[in-house]
């Protein structure tokens, strides 16, 4: 079954398909997929899966139900584009959104080829209806989709944009912050119980990790005691080998601000 354009509203509730190809189809009102009491059913005559396809689809309103759609790799949504999650009957925008984005990332790999639409289409969605947050989560999860087709080098790096900075998006960019304060306690430990300075001084565990926070985040002096203590040419406080971890650590911390500002600045984030 193929359509071409659609004036109000496609119902499909109910309705038993084996292929509907909705491929460049534009629908003003509502694609109603689901409601509250019925759902459209994939399947054929013989039992096979059935297959839904929104190639360049645009729809005014989505309306589904959790058992609405086709199985996996049966549903195309390359191009795909609506302006609202919810239409006037069955299943509202807040219910359609209650299911979490989880939800949503499982709905966009029922198509098995990766494409950015469905999750730009969700993110605008969830935007105008308000919910910064979701629209975050959504286009996280489709910068974690977008990453499993890279390989390569470019796998490499959006694995440090996703796991040190969360791809820059909303309060995933704080992740950030468990890097450093978990390397600032590893320094800080190290410090404590390995560096014969730091026991001569008789400092404590909260100097330690100030001391290792400052080494980590060389560009940023919190305290110019610290400075000195590893300003330590003449080997009196470090041994060689102590120095040179606590190098490590700084040039640790100029590549997870390096990581952050690329992350950040929006030239990460093409979906």
């Amino acid at each position: 079954m193929v359509f071409s354009h659609v004036g109000g509203n496609l119902d499909l509730r109910g309705a038993t398909l084996a292929n509907l190809d909705l491929s460049g189809a534009s629908i003003a009102g509502d694609l109603r997929l689901g409601g509250a009491h019925n759902s459209a059913v994939w399947t054929g005559k013989s039992g096979a899966p059935g297959t839904l396809n929104l190639h360049n689809t645009h729809a005014g309103n989505l309306m589904d139900a959790i058992d609405a759609w086709p199985a996996q790799e049966q549903l195309h949504l390359d191009g795909f584009s609506f302006y609202h999650l919810g239409g006037f009957e069955g299943e509202t925008e807040p219910v359609m959104r209650s299911r979490g984005m989880d939800w949503w990332d499982n709905w966009a790999r029922l198509d098995p080829k990766y494409s950015p639409a469905p999750y730009a289409q969700l993110a605008a969605a969830l935007t105008s209806a308000g919910d910064r947050d979701a629209a975050d989560e959504i286009r996280y999860y489709g910068r974690v989709r977008e990453r499993e087709t890279e390989n390569g080098f470019s796998y490499i790096w959006s694995g440090a944009l996703q796991y040190v900075a969360g791809f820059g998006i909303g309060t995933y960019a704080f992740r950030v912050l468990y890097w450093v304060v978990g390397i600032s306690l590893l320094g800080a430990l190290y410090l404590r119980t390995r560096v014969q300075g730091v026991r001569d001084e008789n400092h404590g565990f909260i100097w330690c990790f100030g001391a290792s926070l400052s080494r980590l985040l060389p560009v940023i002096e919190i305290n110019q005691e610290f400075t000195e203590f590893f300003n330590d040419p003449k080997r009196e406080r470090l041994t060689g080998w102590q120095s040179f971890i606590f190098s490590v650590i700084g040039i640790v911390g100029f590549l997870l601000a390096a990581i952050l500002g690329a992350a950040v600045s929006g030239l990460t984030q093409s979906s």
